[in-house]
Formats: C-alpha cells, sequence, structure tokens
C-alpha cells in the first residue's frame, strides 16, 4: 500500500491593522502551510518599534508565533 501526501498552502493578506487606535499604512503578509511540514511564514512591515511590539503582542496572544527582534532590518519605505 503506496502513502501520499497532502500538502496545503494558505496565503493571506492583511490590508490593515489597528495598533493603539490607529491603523497605519502596513501592508503584511501571511503564509499558512499544512501537511507534511507545517509552517507559518510572515511578510510584516512596521512603521515604528512600538508597532512591532504590538503586532508581537496580537500574534503571541493569538498562539500564531513570536516574532524576534533580529529578524528586523530596517527599510527606508514600506511598500505600496
Amino acid at each position: 500500500m503506496s502513502s501520499s501526501t497532502i500538502q496545503i498552502s494558505y496565503d493571506y493578506e492583511i490590508t490593515e491593522w489597528k495598533v493603539e487606535g490607529v491603523q497605519p499604512h502596513i501592508p503584511s503578509k501571511f503564509r499558512l502551510r499544512l501537511g507534511w511540514h507545517p509552517s507559518l511564514g510572515t511578510e510584516l512591515y512596521f512603521n515604528s518599534i512600538q508597532q512591532f511590539e504590538q503586532i508581537k503582542r496580537y500574534l503571541l496572544d493569538a498562539g500564531l508565533c513570536k516574532l524576534n527582534e533580529k529578524h528586523l532590518l530596517l527599510m527606508k519605505r514600506i511598500p505600496k
């Protein structure tokens, strides 16, 4: 009997975050992979460290992932 593996991938685009009562333009993407090697990939943008800290708390409270400051890169501007 042969076995087969099913991989499912979901892509989500987050067009709006609400950070401390403000809706900044910080487009983000999530890729959720289910199957043999499940994972959550992120592409997140922030205008400030405070926004990063707030989104970090949201994701941690939801049990999705823990953002790590060592992966932050300085960008001159957020992509449109």
